[in-house]
């Protein structure tokens, strides 16, 4: 499947490759919600991780948690030293301790995955990385998006419960879906020749 027309360059992928399906995710790194659903899916990315890709994209809500933007802008500065997957993955599980600010989970990363927090923290303010939580915020709301987590799989609104079993039924459905798509695409292609 073609992710461009899902992702437009402005996410973080899961996956460097081709797959047959996407799921795009809006969260906030603060919300409750988040942290839950991050177990279920993290569960569905690596049982899937040969036909899924999962994009990252930001969805702050700051009015509620204060630490949400500067925890969004850490995992992307984060992704400029190439470890974003695992920066966000470690954001969400020591969710709790955000509360306190991003000191402990700073020196956590640093040593778990040599970044460097002294560039990470000068990129942190880069302006560039500023607009591209904005720009998430802003394609989060085109799409619809009011709460988080909010899940797209394929480009349509997913509205079940964030819960492996769940997920995994809809994962395996659009797969097959897709899979016979795909197979009708090339009987067709066959039979014009």
């Amino acid at each position: 499947m073609n992710r461009s027309s899902i992702i437009n360059n402005n996410g973080h992928l899961s996956v460097d490759k081709e797959v047959k399906l996407t799921l795009l995710l809006y969260e906030d790194y603060e919300c409750e919600n988040c942290g839950s659903a991050f177990v279920e899916l993290k569960a569905l990315r690596e049982y899937f991780k040969e036909n899924v890709c999962v994009v990252y994209r930001n969805f702050p809500c700051t009015y509620s948690h204060p630490s949400s933007l500067l925890a969004a802008l850490v995992a992307e500065a984060s992704g400029l030293q190439k470890k974003f997957i695992e920066v966000h993955d470690t954001i969400l599980e020591l969710q709790s301790y955000l509360e306190y600010g991003l000191g402990g989970i700073l020196r956590i990363i640093e040593k778990k995955y040599a970044i460097s927090i002294k560039q990470l923290m000068e990129d942190i303010e880069n302006p560039h990385l500023k607009t591209k939580v904005n720009d998430d915020i802003e394609c989060g709301v085109q799409m619809g998006v009011k709460k988080t987590p909010t899940i797209f799989i394929n480009n349509n609104l997913y509205n079940g419960p964030v819960k492996f079993g769940a997920l995994s039924k809809t994962v395996v459905s659009n797969l097959k879906i897709n899979s016979v798509l795909q197979n009708g695409e090339q009987l067709k292609n066959n039979g014009e020749h």
